[in-house]
């Protein structure tokens, strides 16, 4: 027999149910790729502290890294809130990829060599290149190689278990080809979505304006270059100075 409380009852149930649905919905538009942040975003902002790889005297002599200027240059013009930005200094001790993930990043900014500079302060290849001698040439491509391949592992492990997360590389080119554009996105974005498919269509690249002559996140090119990225990847509205 029916009665008012099996009413109450039936309507708390599909209230329940309702809710439940709205959340998962929630959820699921939460890790498509490309979809806007919900609320604030969660920006992740890798690099390295070796010197070899900070951008900015100062910051070499202190033993910061260019996160600090990242940060600053998200922070102008109110761009994003300092609550979104999360700095994760790297050295060649690093293994924080399960705070990473705990973070739920919408983008993840990173150094393209800053798992290859802290080793190659031990080891000290120089940044000219190409070398006069091929072999030389071939055990730095090898050695470089090797250290990138960290950058990619991470980048895959982030992928899989935060779906929503992209990625923006940035270098000034310590490997000459990265100055190349169709280099960049025709051969080693796409060979990285080839070994590491749950990273297809979540990888953008950049090249630091000035190379290792002038290159810094201090140059408003720069600066506008970053902000511009990462507009485009959260899909944020653009704002007017």
């Amino acid at each position: 027999m029916k009665t008012p409380h099996t009413g109450i009852l039936a309507c708390l149930l599909i209230a329940c149910n309702c809710s439940c649905l709205q959340a998962d919905e929630n959820a699921a538009d939460a890790n498509k790729i490309g979809a806007p942040p919900k609320g604030d975003p969660v920006v992740v902002l890798m690099d390295t502290t070796a010197p070899g790889g900070v951008y900015d005297q100062d910051n070499r002599d202190s033993g910061g890294s260019n996160t600090k200027e990242i940060k600053s240059a998200l922070e102008e013009h109110d761009f994003l809130p300092p609550r979104s930005l999360r700095a994760q200094p790297i050295d060649w001790t690093w293994g924080n990829e399960d705070f990473v993930c705990s973070q739920r990043p919408d983008l993840v900014i990173i150094h393209r060599s800053s798992f290859y500079h802290p080793v190659n302060a031990l080891f000290k290849f120089s940044k000219d290149h190409p070398y006069a001698d091929p072999a030389e040439e071939e055990k730095w491509k090898r050695f470089y190689s090797i250290c990138e391949d960290k950058l990619l592992l991470f980048m895959a492990y982030v992928a899989t278990r935060v779906p929503g997360t992209q990625f923006l590389i940035y270098s000034r080119g310590t490997d000459p080809k990265w100055t190349d554009e169709h280099w960049r996105t025709e051969v080693w974005t796409k060979s990285v979505e080839t070994r590491f498919p749950e990273l297809k269509g979540r990888v953008r690249t950049m090249v630091i304006p000035g190379g290792y002559a002038t290159g810094s996140f201090r140059q408003p090119e720069t600066r506008e270059l970053l902000r511009s990225n990462v507009t485009s990847i959260l899909r944020l509205p653009k704002k007017t100075k």
